[in-house]
């Protein structure tokens, strides 16, 4: 007989809730977002982050970022970041997996590295949605 436990694979749900919550709690974040292309929450830490905020901000980002890569030619946009004058960021980052393409979106302090932890967030969100 198997004494053996099984662990069961949590929720896609789970699962990016907790990307955000690790992202959230790693870098310090004000708030960690996970959103579709129209804007609208998948997941967010804390619970209750605006979402006609977030949703505001991706459209404003996306756009920038897409007529940047058209205007100059650039290569895929990556990250679109907008730094406020205290230092303060609000890092967009676009990432598909499969057909499916989402926005994580990242509300990062004054004095804040932000780029490895948005890093270990895009790869536990790719391996939710795989």
């Amino acid at each position: 007989m198997d004494n053996s436990k099984s662990k069961a694979r949590p929720s896609t749900s789970a699962s990016l809730q907790g990307a955000l919550t690790a992202a959230y709690k790693e870098g310090g974040f004000r708030a960690v977002v996970l959103a579709s292309t129209k804007g609208l929450p998948i997941a967010t830490v804390p619970a209750g982050y605006s979402s006609d905020t977030t949703a505001a901000l991706i459209a404003v980002l996306r756009k920038a970022g897409s007529e940047a890569q058209k205007q100059l030619g650039l290569a895929d946009v990556d990250e679109v970041t907008i730094r406020t004058s205290d230092g303060a960021r609000i890092v967009c980052r676009e990432l598909t997996t499969g057909e499916q393409t989402v926005i994580l979106v990242a509300s990062v302090p004054p004095d804040t590295s932000y780029r490895r932890v948005t890093n270990r967030a895009v790869a536990r969100i790719r391996k939710a949605l795989s």
